[in-house]
């Protein structure tokens, strides 16, 4: 399915992003990677911010293709699933991999504590970052980055996850 066929089935909405709506979700993303990265907190919270990363730079792309997921049940799902739409066939591992730290987050945040490892925050760290630089470059194709969230990035993937 392409993602005007998800527009077609309701499950995603016509967007027009501005400028601002991106720069505010860039720092949700640069406080999210700073908070998971700073310790102090359990890895499930760890966790769970690392995930909110993730899930703010796939809807970045996917606001600045001109979508957004429809309200309700799904819309974490779908954003997710939607990189490879945006980025290319080869990308469907990572929406994979997402899709299951979204499941992942949903246990640790709903149904049972200890559910995540330092581990596991750590390896979702990596990608986040790797998706931040993606996503930054498909921005600024689009005018919509920032140089602060440039320089924030390159910082961000030489920080290390204690």
């Amino acid at each position: 399915m392409s993602l005007p066929t998800w527009l077609a089935a309701g499950w995603l909405q016509p967007h027009k992003t501005s400028r601002a709506e991106i720069r505010e979700l860039w720092e949700i993303v640069d406080r999210d990677l700073a908070d998971a990265a700073s310790g102090g907190i359990s890895a499930d919270w760890q966790y769970g911010i690392a995930y909110n990363a993730a899930l703010k730079l796939c809807a970045i792309l996917l606001y600045a293709t001109g979508y957004k997921p429809a309200k309700g049940a799904m819309a974490h799902s779908r954003t997710l699933n939607a990189l490879p739409h945006i980025l290319g066939s080869s990308r469907q591992g990572d929406a994979d991999y997402l899709e299951g730290c979204r499941q992942k987050r949903n246990t640790v945040e709903y149904d049972h504590a200890g559910g995540a490892t330092r581990k596991d925050a750590e390896e979702l760290m990596l990608p986040a970052t790797n998706y931040a630089r993606r996503c930054w470059r498909g921005c600024a194709k689009n005018s919509l980055a920032s140089r602060r969230s440039e320089a924030a990035i390159s910082a961000r993937s030489q920080t290390s996850v204690p």
